[in-house]
């Protein structure tokens, strides 16, 4: 049994209940309601957000232990997000963009003086200000797992519930897919359609359960492995494991073809860690063999060869699927054959948002100004329709808040690698998250999956489990 499985009951443990029931909130809740992209999802993720500076208050009143200064140091981590909302206000402050009403119909002018370096063409107060402020409170609750969890027992423990969570999400989607599927049962595992589960777009839901699946692996890795199979099949372990296999099917099922290569990597990954952490020992091993004990040893190298085979199998449905796809046009990797975006609108798109980020490159156009901004430099040959995104976080982030955004929005992250880089622990566990954040990072750059509150909660909760569970000091 590991020396965390016993808990002292302390008033750290409090603050500790409240941030696992405050992650839990903003990671499911949200997503029951469109993935976190309806206003009342949006709503509630900016509300649970405002529970994690009191926690972080009640933390450091109440915790003899507690750093000194913890309250001053997580608003310096968050300033870099309270910066942008502050220039979004500014930016409120000096529109560019006015209503005009002819015959009932409202409409947008975009004035012809946009010199201002800051100002914002939101098409309301309320489109300008929400985003950043719903960032930053999504930000605020990821990073107060960073000040006050000092546990890998707490974290697996937030962890699980989450993963457990998102795998009921995963089983009701595989339930409603099967359902509607059921005419054609041949092409159960062919077919995609743009929803799944509870999330209004499949490629959001890909990207939210590879995250957690990278999670059930942190957590698998982190328990006591088993000797015999009866009392592997009822432990945490399993029940781990399993979630990650239910939570991969459903990767397979959803998303574009490069959403589900990343997912098969991320799968195949923590597979291989599996393997690697049930590895026998082979001077152990070679001495059963000589003596004849060839039961013995099989049993010893049965768990290895099972999660070898399931990488071997994770890997090959992935590079099978890149090959598949990268030789289809209409493909590509970036978008499915049925999509109802095509490669050569997504194309289109990009090619016009550039010529919006080269009119305002430093702070852009303001945060939530894209479906309004993009409609005075949308081309002739794209489909006369509302675009709300340009399929690319990173395109959205320059042309919403320029370069000075995005690098405020990478101040963090890369604050805290650079900080940790030297006393960094890279366990298996930690490993597999890091993959998770760093695939998530790299499909934001063709994708857009970090538009879906949940999925952009869950990136942060990930990425600041990985640095909390990396510190050297962290029991």
């Amino acid at each position: 049994m590991l020396d965390e499985e016993v808990i002292k009951k302390n008033t750290q443990n409090v603050s500790e209940r409240i941030l696992i029931a405050n992650v839990m909130l903003v990671v499911l809740l949200p997503a029951l309601l469109f993935g976190g992209n309806s206003s009342i999802g949006s709503g509630l993720l900016a509300a649970f957000g405002l529970i994690a500076p009191v926690n972080i208050i009640i933390f450091s009143r109440v915790w003899p232990d507690a750093p000194r200064w913890v309250f001053f140091k997580y608003l310096l981590a968050l300033s870099p997000f309270i910066a942008l909302l502050a220039i979004s206000i500014a930016g409120a402050a000096n529109p560019c963009v006015v209503k005009i009403v002819v015959d009932k119909v409202q409409f947008f002018e975009l004035l012809q003086d946009v010199s201002y370096p800051i100002c914002s063409a939101a098409g309301s107060l309320g489109e300008a200000l929400f985003p950043p402020f719903e960032n930053l409170a999504i930000v605020a609750t990821a990073v107060s797992v960073y000040f006050i969890c000092d546990s890998r027992y707490i974290l697996r423990r937030m962890l699980s519930y989450c993963v457990l969570g998102v795998t009921a999400l995963a089983i009701l989607g595989i339930l409603l897919h099967l359902s509607s599927s059921f005419q054609s049962f041949g092409n159960i595992f062919t077919t995609r359609a743009d929803y799944f589960s509870t999330f209004a777009k499949s490629s959001e839901w890909c990207v939210f359960a590879a995250i957690w699946m990278s999670a059930a692996f942190a957590c698998a890795l982190y328990s006591s492995a088993h000797k015999t199979l009866s009392s592997f099949v009822v432990s945490f372990r399993f029940l781990m494991l399993a979630c990650a296999c239910v939570l991969f099917c459903t990767c397979m099922l959803t998303g574009a073809p490069v959403d589900s290569i990343c997912a098969a990597a991320i799968f195949s990954m923590g597979m291989f860690l599996m393997a690697f952490s049930a590895r026998p020992n082979f001077k152990d091993l070679a001495r059963k063999i000589k003596h004849g004990h060839y039961t013995s040893a099989l049993t010893r190298l049965a768990s290895p060869c099972a999660y070898l085979a399931a990488c071997v199998f994770a890997l090959s449905a992935g590079l099978g699927m890149f090959s598949d796809s990268i030789s289809n046009p209409k493909e590509r990797l970036l978008v499915y054959e049925n999509s109802p975006i095509t490669l050569e609108q997504k194309n289109l798109v990009l090619e016009d948002s550039a010529k919006l980020i080269r009119e305002k490159p430093l702070f852009g156009w303001g945060s939530g100004s894209f479906p309004t901004i993009f409609s005075f430099a949308q081309g002739a040959d794209v489909p006369y329709s509302g675009w709300s995104s340009p399929t690319s976080d990173l395109v959205k982030k320059l042309v919403e808040n320029g370069v000075v955004g995005l690098c405020l929005a990478f101040l963090l992250p890369a604050f805290l690698f650079v900080y940790q880089l030297p006393r960094l622990h890279f366990g298996p566990a930690g490993f597999i998250m890091f993959c998770a954040v760093l695939s998530v990072a790299g499909l934001s750059i063709v994708c857009s999956p970090l538009e879906g509150g949940s999925v952009y909660a869950s990136f942060w909760i990930i990425l600041m489990s990985f640095f909390t569970w990396s510190k050297k000091n962290v029991e």
